[in-house]
């Protein structure tokens, strides 16, 4: 919540509060000089006393006049003219009325009020400065709660909606990562960027987090489970297609066996093989792009090699792909 307060009345600011001050929502955080609003809420009472006053003899001549009229003792044009007397002073005295709380309403704002609980952020006008309606006054900011927002590439439109978990960091400060899920998303291209906006709202009560810091957010386009994961630099992609070397058993030792795979969605230096591998294959991870189908290997990670391709043999791991 960030909001510029401005003025809705003229006059002198008489008072701010301080920078840093604590607020809650109604709490006067400024004050202009009531003089002039409070001189015409006076008028205004006036005027609605000498309105009633008429009204009072408007309506005592009403009533003394009407039994007269219907005994015929005043003819029906004397008569008419009381009622219109009437008539008049009671309109009189209603825009009296209407003008009295017009004027209280103004005199109001010269009290200018925190719209939310918040802090006091930035003053654009000093004490003893002339302010007229529509001038901004005080800065008033609620950042127990923030809203990060970026845009998502249009391509991945159907794979975000309202509810999808993300990942926000803020690696440029030193926070820790924060997790949360899209609280909006927007339903319309930007043609410049080609991208559609999401927003995630994000609990900041130790106020760590302030307006205008960069995030990068990570969002779950697709949770993918019982596949088959492998580092992007063991894959190799040549003239033969999208490969991959294997150490497969042969006499008593294990030789170079090429494999070509389906490759499927990447993240973070993995990537899902969709074919071509199975749970337990010993994936070549080191040294793939020097060998040649048959060549003999020395394996000096086997277990890196097994963990590579997602766990022990009859095993698969799920992964998240982002």
């Amino acid at each position: 919540d960030d909001a510029t307060i401005s003025s809705q009345t003229a006059g002198t600011i008489r008072s701010l509060l301080p920078l840093g001050t604590r607020v809650a929502r109604g709490e006067v955080v400024a004050r202009i000089d009531p003089g002039l609003t409070d001189a015409a809420v006076e008028q205004a009472k006036a005027l609605v006393s000498a309105a009633e006053a008429r009204y009072r003899l408007a309506k005592d001549t009403f009533d003394r006049q009407e039994p007269l009229f219907r005994d015929s003792v005043i003819s029906a044009l004397e008569f008419e003219s009381v009622r219109t007397q009437l008539n008049q002073s009671e309109a009189e005295l209603e825009q009296a009325k209407a003008l009295l709380s017009q004027a209280s309403e103004r005199a109001g704002f010269t009290r200018i009020t925190a719209p939310f609980p918040g802090r006091i952020e930035q003053h654009f006008v000093e004490t003893g400065e002339q302010v007229v309606p529509g001038v901004p006054v005080i800065r008033v900011v609620n950042t127990s709660r923030v809203k990060v927002a970026t845009g998502v590439p249009e391509r991945y439109a159907t794979d975000v909606r309202e509810g999808t978990s993300v990942k926000i960091r803020f690696n440029s400060y030193g926070l820790e990562t924060a997790e949360g899920s899209v609280s909006f998303a927007g339903s319309v291209i930007d043609r410049a960027s080609r991208t559609f906006p999401i927003e995630v709202e994000l609990d900041n009560r130790n106020g760590r987090l302030k307006p205008e810091m960069i995030a990068k957010v990570l969002v779950t386009r697709e949770r993918l489970t019982d596949v088959i994961v492998v580092p992007l630099p063991s894959i190799i992609r040549d003239e033969n297609g999208t490969n991959v070397f294997i150490a497969a058993p042969s006499q008593g030792r294990k030789i170079a066996q090429r494999r070509s795979v389906e490759v499927g969605p990447t993240y973070s230096g993995l990537a899902v093989i969709t074919s071509g591998l199975e749970s337990g294959d010993e994936l070549v991870t080191a040294g793939q792009t020097l060998l040649t189908p048959g060549d003999a290997l020395e394996v000096i990670g086997e277990e890196g090699a097994r963990a590579a391709v997602t766990g022990p043999p009859g095993t698969i791991q799920p992964a998240t792909l982002r």
